[in-house]
């Protein structure tokens, strides 16, 4: 969008999102730099922005995807917060889902770790080719990228990101609860992924790769998940085999380490939308991936960043991410 007066400092994680990992009483966040291990204090406005980031040339001619991305925001705000507000994610329309599609789908490309990753796969590259006794300047299609060229590809990336949408909208969504004493964290990446399926040599990792979780917590107490239709298959087999079995194994609840209704509430979740409540273990764990896919900041609402710290006292390379595996 051609505009003179766009935004000088530009986020790169919608403040609505980040207000709702405050304290509830003003507009501050803690944060955790995982590269400095330093915590502190400061308001949304700060954070997850950098000056121009959305900012491009093109032909002499200032240009900027800032608005754009504004004018979305601004229609998915009253969607996520009535999300929050019900507890539930029954009031979205099918047309609302493929708005929210869209804009986790950009969520995911917009953000610095995204145009890390760009810039680490070029030098990959550029490494093979030294490595097989070619010159890269003269290897026909391969340019050695700068941090100019990394900007506008990931700013066409995220522009092109509707491509994506539909490997959000096509998941079983489900929303997650916790309490406001165990809340959930939100790096300057929050979209995070995991898979308990092995592909070896291959990896696991990736929006339309078989059995994926996709996460994004949208308030210090709630997280929509997509999961692959899959991984909903077998939850609903496995609340049919628990139905099925709980009258017959005493403590069958106990030795799968489950509450008695939890595979009944996510399957209602699936097919209702209310939202179901996560256990400790649950919220450390997307917790966690918030804490290896973040490229330097971790916010919370609590100022509490003890799992952050052993994570990164036991595993140092955590202070500087995998953008491959990340990404």
């Amino acid at each position: 969008m051609k505009n003179e007066s766009f935004p000088k400092r530009q986020h790169y994680i919608p403040q609505f999102i980040l207000k709702n990992f405050t304290d509830g009483t003003n507009q501050q966040l803690s944060v955790f730099d995982k590269q400095k291990e330093k915590e502190f204090k400061t308001n949304i406005i700060n954070i997850a922005a950098e000056k121009g980031f959305y900012d491009f040339e093109f032909k002499d001619v200032k240009l900027s995807i800032e608005l754009s991305l504004s004018h979305l925001e601004s229609k998915a705000t009253d969607l996520i917060n009535n999300i929050i507000k019900e507890g539930s994610v029954a009031l979205l329309t099918d047309k609302d889902k493929k708005l929210l599609s869209l804009f986790f789908a950009i969520q995911k490309n917009r953000v610095t770790a995204h145009r890390m990753m760009i810039s680490e796969l070029n030098k990959i590259v550029e490494d093979n080719i030294i490595k097989m006794g070619y010159d890269p300047s003269k290897v026909k299609g391969f340019n050695k990228m700068d941090e100019k060229d990394v900007k506008e590809l990931s700013i066409r990336m995220t522009i092109d990101a509707e491509k994506q949408a539909p490997y959000f909208y096509n998941k079983a969504w489900i929303l997650f609860q916790t309490k406001e004493t165990i809340p959930f964290l939100i790096s300057d990446n929050p979209i995070v992924m995991q898979n308990n399926n092995n592909f070896k040599p291959y990896g696991n990792l990736g929006l339309g790769v078989k059995g994926i979780e996709i996460y994004m917590p949208i308030s210090k107490t709630l997280l929509l998940a997509f999961t692959c239709r899959t991984n909903e298959a077998m939850i609903r087999e496995l609340n049919q085999k628990f139905n099925a079995y709980k009258d017959l194994i005493p403590n069958l609840d106990k030795e799968l380490g489950v509450e008695p209704e939890y595979y009944d509430n996510l399957v209602r979740s699936i097919d209702k939308g209310d939202a179901v409540s996560f256990e400790k273990e649950n919220v450390e764990n997307v917790n966690s991936l918030q804490v290896i896919f973040s490229n330097r900041f971790i916010y919370s609402s609590d100022g509490n960043f003890d799992m952050v710290k052993d994570m990164i006292r036991h595993e140092p390379a955590l202070k500087k991410p995998n953008y491959i595996m990340g990404n």
